[in-house]
């Protein structure tokens, strides 16, 4: 069980966290009672609070596997899936692509085979994929070695690195299978469902201003017209005019 379980003196930042002060509230201390129950309560969930903030960033991939919600690798972290056996074969097999710049497209993550905790960081979130990138390619992760073998993934390819057998699925798969529907649907933030709305509102502004510009438009081309109709014809006395001006000369 020893290997389960994270040793705060190997890592770094573990001093900061064992050197941390915790305040507990005084809602805690009002309520005689039940003290124990929740300093007890209070202190494991600050504890894990502070060893997130403080431990896991500088923590190695065995224990912080990050990255499997960034959308596009760039070209020195594109070094590490060559340096791990990656040929061209493998990556036109897992669906991935180079970029002009030697980036890879979509994120590759290799830390999620043995990663104790798998980080969503970037913009491809497991509860928000559908709206944002239901038209990109997802990241890929490597499949965790404890994966329950009934789990059926639609998205499982295997590829051959350094002549061994590694299997790749959508990370958000991964996320699906340690995870119900309705949880997964409360994460749901539903303000942002719609992401083109402000591109719909923007669109309609430029239409109001065009529709009202056209009507002023057409409303001085009215009045000018009306205008034109009441000048007053002068044009047979540009001819008496004339006619004088020819029998003087």
């Amino acid at each position: 069980m020893k290997d389960d379980f994270l040793d705060l003196g190997d890592e770094p930042g573990s001093k900061h966290l064992l050197n941390a002060s915790i305040a507990v509230p005084s809602e805690i201390l009002l309520h005689p009672h039940d003290f124990q129950k929740n300093v007890v309560h209070f202190f494991c969930v600050t504890v894990q609070v502070l060893y997130l903030n403080l431990v896991l960033p500088s923590a190695s991939d065995r224990w912080n596997c990050n990255s499997l919600g960034r959308d596009k690798m760039p070209y020195a972290e594109a070094l590490f899936l060559r340096d791990n056996g990656f040929d061209h074969a493998a990556v036109r097999k897992i669906g991935a692509v180079f970029s002009d710049d030697g980036g890879v497209d979509p994120y590759v993550v290799m830390c999620s085979d043995k990663g104790k905790m798998l980080h969503f960081n970037g913009g491809v979130k497991p509860w928000t994929w559908q709206t944002y990138y239901a038209d990109h390619k997802l990241p890929l992760c490597a499949l965790p070695e404890n994966m329950p073998e009934n789990f059926n993934f639609n998205s499982v390819v295997q590829v051959k690195l350094f002549c061994k057998l590694v299997s790749f699925v959508n990370c958000v798969d991964i996320w699906n299978s340690f995870i119900s529907e309705e949880t997964a649907c409360a994460l749901r933030d539903y303000k942002q469902e719609w992401p083109e709305e402000p591109t719909w509102i923007a669109n309609m502004g430029e239409k109001v201003a065009k529709e009202e510009e056209e009507r002023i438009d057409r409303e001085k081309a009215r009045i000018q017209k009306q205008e034109g109709l009441h000048l007053p014809d002068d044009s047979h006395r540009c001819r008496l005019c004339v006619d004088n001006l020819y029998y003087n000369i």
